[in-house]
C-alpha cells in the first residue's frame, strides 16, 4: 500500500500505475538517522555528543532540558499483527538510538484514546480503517482543534492536506476524470505528510443465496446497513 485506500476501491484500479510510481517506503535506517540529526537528536542524557552504543538513547534539546528519543504505542489485545509490528519497529528504533515502549490495551479503552475521549497516552498505534465505495475525505483531515479526535483522529493539522481533501469531490458530479486527478494529488501530497503509515489492504467477498435480492453492500456504510434494504425472493 501507498497511501490512504484500501484495493476494494475502484480509484486504484484505475491509477495503480501511478500509485506503484510514489515513495515505496522502503527501510533505510541510514537515512533515518540522517533526518534525525538534522532534527537535532545528537546529544546524549547529559547534552554531550551521541555516541551509539547498547542501550544509550538519542536526546534533543528542549528548552533548558534533554528529551529521549522514546516512542510508546499501543496494541490492543491478542493482536498478534500489532505484536509482530511493534517487534519490527521496536528493533529499527533501537539500531537509531530509540526505544519503543509497548502498552497493552482492551480495544474499547484503545477507541477512547484514539478518538480523544480520553487523553491520549501513546505517539503510535496500529488500526484499521474500512473505505466505504463513496470516497469523500472532506472531513478526514480538518483543521481545528474543535475537530481533533472527533472528525480528524490522525492529530495532523495541514491546511494543504485539508484543502485536497476537500477538493476531491468538488469536481461537477459524474466528471470522472476530474475526480480521479483530484483523488491523486491528494495521494501524493497525503504520502508526504503521512499523517498514518499504510501497511497493507484486506480483500473481502459476500457470499450469499442468490434468492437474496436488492443487496447493495457498497452503497451503503456496512453489510448490515444493507441488508435492511433486501429482501428474499422465495
Amino acid at each position: 500500500m501507498y497511501g490512504y485506500y484500501g484495493l476494494g476501491q475502484w480509484m486504484p484500479q484505475e491509477r495503480l500505475q501511478q500509485l506503484e510510481q510514489m515513495q515505496d517506503y522502503t527501510l533505510d535506517l541510514e537515512r533515518a538517522e540522517e533526518l534525525l540529526i538534522r532534527d537535532g537528536w545528537v546529544y546524549d542524557e547529559t547534552g554531550g555528543a551521541y555516541a551509539a552504543g547498547a542501550g544509550k538513547l538519542r536526546h534533543k534539546l528542549f528548552g533548558e532540558g534533554y528529551k529521549p528519543l522514546e516512542l510508546t504505542m499501543t496494541v490492543t489485545d491478542d493482536n498478534e499483527a500489532a505484536n509482530k509490528l511493534a517487534a519490527i519497529l521496536g528493533d529499527s528504533l533501537d539500531q537509531v538510538g530509540g526505544k519503543l515502549t509497548i502498552r497493552k490495551l482492551p480495544f474499547d479503552r484503545a477507541l477512547r484514546e484514539y478518538y480523544r475521549q480520553d487523553n491520549r497516552a501513546f505517539d503510535l498505534m496500529f488500526l484499521g480503517s474500512n473505505f466505504s465505495y463513496l470516497f469523500d475525505p472532506s472531513n478526514t483531515y480538518i483543521v481545528g482543534d474543535q475537530y481533533q479526535g472527533t472528525m480528524n483522529t490522525s492529530g495532523v493539522q495541514d491546511p494543504r492536506l485539508e484543502e485536497l481533501a476537500r477538493n476531491i469531490t468538488a469536481a461537477q458530479p459524474g466528471n470522472r476524470e476530474a475526480y480521479l486527478n483530484r483523488w491523486m494529488e491528494f495521494q501524493d501530497y497525503w504520502s508526504e505528510v503521512l499523517p498514518m503509515i499504510p501497511l497493507y489492504s484486506n480483500t473481502y467477498y459476500d457470499l450469499f443465496d442468490s434468492r437474496l435480492v436488492g443487496y447493495f453492500p457498497q452503497f451503503y456504510w456496512s453489510w448490515g446497513t444493507a441488508i435492511l434494504y433486501a429482501s428474499l425472493n422465495r
